[in-house]
């Protein structure tokens, strides 16, 4: 399951290592399938998550990558990197338009991304 999806939606890893996503009913108790996502291997990350509506990716050599989630709700199977050195980060999460990631040792960083396409350490 891929955190933090926006618009009431759930993504579910499957087992071709595509991603299925899912829309909460209106009366929040049942899930319907929509668009899944197809030809691409999600599997070779070692985490997934949303950032604003694109789901960001960090890869076992801690490239981070951005997929651009198109209008029906699919990702782009075309990422685009957008970081790296995220490989020592056990778990990143988004916080506002930040980014807080947890290295093995417990601490705690806070990056933001910055004009100029880097993410940089509060």
């Amino acid at each position: 399951i891929v955190p933090n999806c926006p618009n009431g939606l759930l993504a579910v890893m499957v087992a071709d290592n595509s991603l299925n996503l899912y829309k909460l009913s209106s009366d929040g108790h049942a899930l319907s399938g929509t668009a899944a996502t197809t030809g691409f291997n999600y599997g070779q990350y070692t985490q997934l998550f949303y950032y604003g509506n694109d789901l960001l990716a960090i890869d076992k050599n801690g490239n981070l990558w951005q997929h651009t989630v198109k209008s029906d709700g699919s990702f782009s199977s075309n990422p685009i990197q957008v970081g790296s050195g995220w490989e020592d980060f056990t778990h990143v999460i988004p916080f506002g338009t930040d980014l807080l990631a947890r290295t093995k040792d417990g601490k705690l960083h806070r990056y933001d991304f910055d004009l100029r396409g880097f993410w940089a350490l509060k």
